[in-house]
């Protein structure tokens, strides 16, 4: 169905225009870079690693790109013949590999290491959450000795190909769902904002998460539906609002020829959650509402807001 094309460049899509614009506002941002530090285990060969590991790389012609202009528009530029460089780090010094990238200049990855751990950093216009765990698989086949292709489709013939598809089905879809208020929530001040902003993980217990898995078998629903249905009324008992536009991160993958494709594919995309009612029903709404969201999730958010009128993109 997508078909290879064999060009040099390729058209961006809607999700890394947007990238492309907050990164011009804010070139030395980290917002947009997508570390990760994996522990080496004990055994491996270092140097076979490291060859797998761009061996992995260079099956993803993505990965080896920039952004240019074409004169006419912003167009991603493979660069094969780029040179992946190792960089080495003393455990103290591990911070300074993650800095900003240069969007003019390929690769839109890196790659080092430490005593004991890989370093990883690729920029988000070029991969997601999705890509790395790909990277990764990829990775451990190299180093098994497995037949790993490059790919015969790329990420450039899927945009050839999204630009040719009708969208109306999916905005009509939309207009139907987001008849309300587009004003954000409203929650209580209760601590003071930390500048720079920061993360923190905290762990559920496991009889919560044995309650989350029990509710979504007895009602046919998956875990994450019943978490978000639960944000949901969390959001509703701070505001004291029961009509809450939210939002869900959908992986946007729904082609066989883009499960294993390196590259920016996920969607983030509104809904309106209405927490009026007893909790079953509330739930089952939900249900029906993340099922329609996964039909029609290839619909870019710029598009969408379009096309409902959401004057704040």
């Amino acid at each position: 169905r997508i078909k290879a094309n064999k060009k040099n460049t390729y058209k961006l899509l809607p999700q890394q225009k947007a990238i492309y614009a907050a990164y011009s506002r804010e070139p030395k941002s980290l917002v947009y870079n997508m570390p990760a530090r994996i522990r080496i285990p004990s055994g491996i060969d270092r140097n076979r690693l490291k060859e797998s590991m761009i061996r992995a790389i260079r099956h993803h012609k993505i990965l080896l790109s920039h952004i240019e202009s074409d004169g006419q528009e912003l167009v991603g530029v493979y660069d094969n013949n780029v040179e992946l460089v190792f960089e080495q780090y003393e455990e103290k010094d591990a911070s300074q590999f993650v800095r900003p990238f240069d969007l003019a200049k390929t690769p839109l990855v890196r790659v080092g290491m430490t005593e004991h751990d890989i370093l990883f950093d690729m920029h988000h216009i070029v991969s997601d959450g999705e890509t790395l765990h790909i990277l990764l698989r990829n990775i451990l086949g190299e180093y098994e000795g497995k037949m790993i292709c490059d790919e015969p489709i790329t990420y450039g013939d899927y945009a050839d190909f999204f630009y040719q598809q009708d969208m109306k089905k999916h905005q009509d879809y939309f207009i139907e769902q987001l008849k309300c208020d587009f004003e954000p929530v409203i929650l209580p001040v209760t601590k003071k904002p930390v500048e720079g902003g920061y993360s923190k993980v905290y762990q559920i217990p496991e009889g919560a998460s044995l309650a989350v898995r029990n509710y979504a078998r007895k009602h046919n629903m998956t875990d994450t539906m019943v978490c978000w249905g639960a944000y949901g009324i969390l959001l509703s008992k701070y505001s004291g609002n029961s009509s809450i536009l939210s939002s869900i991160v959908l992986k946007n993958r729904i082609y066989a020829e883009t499960k294993d494709m390196a590259g920016m594919f996920v969607n983030t995309l509104p809904a309106h959650m209405d927490t009026s009612g007893s909790v079953k029903e509330y739930m089952q709404r939900l249900k029906q509402q993340v099922m329609g969201l996964f039909e029609h999730q290839e619909l870019p958010f710029a598009w969408m807001a379009d096309a409902v009128g959401m004057k704040d993109k």
